[in-house]
């Protein structure tokens, strides 16, 4: 699997260097772009989860080292080559996210929708990984309450040997915290490189466009329930993070709270859209 991963991040890497030379020889001729595209807000957020996920993949790097006897030589390439396709990934996107291209049509079609499924299975892979994880960790808990015949093996890969640092513990539970940002990272940067896919070969109006005016009516109200639901999911999580784990009764209450809170907070949604 992660060899695969590593070949279809250096096919886009190929394909964004290419694009980005093409495009610096070409620097002095008028190049259309698409003003709606690539907003400014969207790409300081795509920075910030990049950052994280350069994080991860040093914590993945760190944790090779210390397993390096016993892992394969793929677990330390791939983290290696994702920070590469990170950096460059959001190079591209800060700097290309609003071209509207009109030459190499189908060669670019094809780079750019394969950027698009390459970050969508590396943010599957990211899933997977944390959803595993969290679930050894459900199972652990449940054989610590008692429920001593629970067989599933879902194969962490935990490795057969020792560890060559004294940080390996901090990287291999680091790391879990950290998924969450990297899955943000690639759907974000799917949704961006689809917007330039669907860009490709697009006319563009050049007559002027009116402004359409913004409106505050329920602007307000829509920010103090939104952080009235943010501070509670927050302190719902922190009673589950505190009681699950500690006695049958107790996790079965906290799961219970955190599944109703869950339903509620939905159905809100639902209602109010």
């Amino acid at each position: 699997m992660l060899s695969y991963l590593i070949t279809i991040m250096l096919i886009q890497l190929l394909w964004m260097l290419w694009h980005i030379f093409r495009s610096y020889t070409q620097r002095t001729l008028i190049q259309e772009k698409d003003t709606h595209a690539g907003a400014r807000w969207l790409k300081c957020g795509i920075t910030l989860f990049a950052v994280i996920t350069l994080i991860l993949d040093s914590f993945k790097i760190g944790y090779f080292i210390g397993f390096s006897n016993c892992l394969s030589a793929t677990e330390g390439i791939f983290p290696v080559t994702h920070a590469v396709h990170t950096l460059v990934q959001v190079y591209f996107l800060w700097c290309h996210a609003k071209d509207i291209i009109q030459s190499f049509k189908t060669l670019e079609r094809f780079g750019v929708i394969h950027s698009v499924f390459t970050n969508l299975l590396l943010w599957t892979n990211g899933v997977l990984t944390e959803s595993k994880h969290l679930l050894n960790e459900h199972k652990e808990r449940l054989i610590t309450l008692g429920f001593g015949n629970i067989t599933i093996d879902l194969d962490d890969h935990a490795p057969q040997c020792n560890c060559t640092t004294t940080l390996c513990s901090i990287f291999s539970q680091g790391m879990y915290y950290l998924y969450p940002f990297n899955i943000e990272y690639h759907i974000l940067a799917s949704t961006m490189l689809y917007v330039l896919w669907k860009n490709i070969g697009r006319k563009v109006d050049h007559h002027q466009q009116h402004k359409i005016p913004f409106k505050f009516h329920g602007i307000t109200v829509g920010t103090i329930f939104g952080l009235i639901v943010l501070s509670s999911t927050i302190a719902i999580v922190v009673v589950y993070l505190i009681q699950i784990g500690r006695s049958k009764i107790k996790s079965e209450l906290a799961l219970t709270m955190f599944y109703l809170y869950a339903i509620s907070v939905l159905t809100l949604m639902c209602a109010a859209g």
